[in-house]
Order: structure tokens, then C-alpha cells, then sequence
């Protein structure tokens, strides 16, 4: 037996499928922000994968990690960019905002990929 192909088109930020002779509309894609000073601001959560990633950089437990605010700052080259502020046993730790998205709230990833470690650094003094 041959399955029936799945299609899939994304419309005005919505998603349809069409399976068999049936149409179903899904919930609405998150917007992705563009990273600027005034979006950053805007930062009021983390992603899902940003604890545990920000944890595993630092060798601690996920369970003593604690966002704290979204900034933008200066990285260790000197360059501007948005930051999240995260605090650790280690002390605060900077890290580096990759996305910034819009879904019921607005919320920063600094860790996009399950398993990968945030790129964080000690703010300077």
C-alpha cells in the first residue's frame, strides 16, 4: 500500500495541510524579530533549549541557572549585540542572542539546537 503525500504551503503565517480530501489550518508560525537594540529590549523570556545550554557551558546544574534580563551590549571583540544576562554559581554570565521571537510573548534563544552550549562570557567590570 502507498501512503498519500502530505503537502504542506505556509500562507500569512499560517500553515495548511492537505491530507487525502481533508484541509486543516494549524496555530500561527512565531515572527522572527530582527536583532536590534530596540527588539532586544523587547526580551522578556528565553527559549526552551537556553537553561540547559547555558548550564552545560559552565558545568552546572540547569536547575541553578536563572535568566534575568535581555541587553544590548558589547561582546568580547568589542562588537554590539544583544545579550541575555543569565545567573549561575559562577556569577552573571552574558550570552549571546542568536533569535529573537515573537509568539505569545517575546522571547530570546541564545541555544537554537538541542544539546549545544549557549556562547556566554563574564560581562565586564
Amino acid at each position: 500500500m502507498i501512503a498519500k503525500p502530505q503537502y504542506f504551503l505556509v500562507v500569512l503565517g499560517m500553515w495548511w495541510c492537505w491530507a487525502g480530501n481533508t484541509v486543516q489550518a494549524g496555530l500561527p508560525l512565531p515572527k522572527m524579530l530582527f536583532n536590534t537594540p530596540e527588539n532586544c529590549k523587547r526580551i522578556t523570556g528565553y527559549g526552551k533549549h537556553d537553561l540547559p545550554g547555558v548550564a552545560r557551558g559552565y558545568k552546572v546544574s540547569p536547575d541553578t541557572v536563572r535568566f534575568v534580563k535581555a541587553q544590548w551590549g558589547r561582546n568580547p571583540a568589542g562588537n554590539f549585540q544583544c545579550n541575555m544576562v543569565f545567573t549561575t554559581p559562577s556569577g552573571r554570565k552574558h550570552c549571546t542572542v542568536f533569535n529573537i521571537v515573537q509568539d505569545e510573548f517575546i522571547f530570546g534563544q541564545a541555544v537554537t539546537i538541542p544539546g549545544n552550549k549557549a556562547i556566554c562570557f563574564d560581562p565586564k567590570r
